[in-house]
């Protein structure tokens, strides 16, 4: 069986495998990082009530808001957890103290 492609379908070809080597080669070298200071955000469910979790990588720390969504429109940080090395000791401490 002999297959016939048309000229145009094989120009469009060679031109996308030639765009595939040219994006191939233009990322070489490039490493790509997080934005350490943007914080992560989630929502968990801590003893019945939901908390909002915020980590902030740059700092290493965890700020806990209990119940934040009750109430008025304010909600006031409960704990902060500074950690330090993986699977190291971490502290908490009340957000009222810092």
């Amino acid at each position: 069986m002999i297959i016939r492609l048309d000229r145009q379908f094989g120009l469009g070809l060679i031109l996308a495998a030639c765009g595939l080597v040219a994006g191939w080669f233009a990322g070489q070298g490039r490493n790509v990082h997080a934005d350490d200071t943007a914080p992560l955000i989630d929502v968990k469910s801590i003893e019945g009530n939901s908390s909002l979790i915020l980590y902030y990588p740059g700092e290493k720390k965890i700020f806990i808001y209990n119940a934040p969504f009750v109430g008025g429109p304010k909600s006031a940080c409960a704990y902060v957890f500074t950690l330090t090395s993986p699977g190291g000791p971490i502290s908490r401490q009340n957000c009222g103290t810092l």
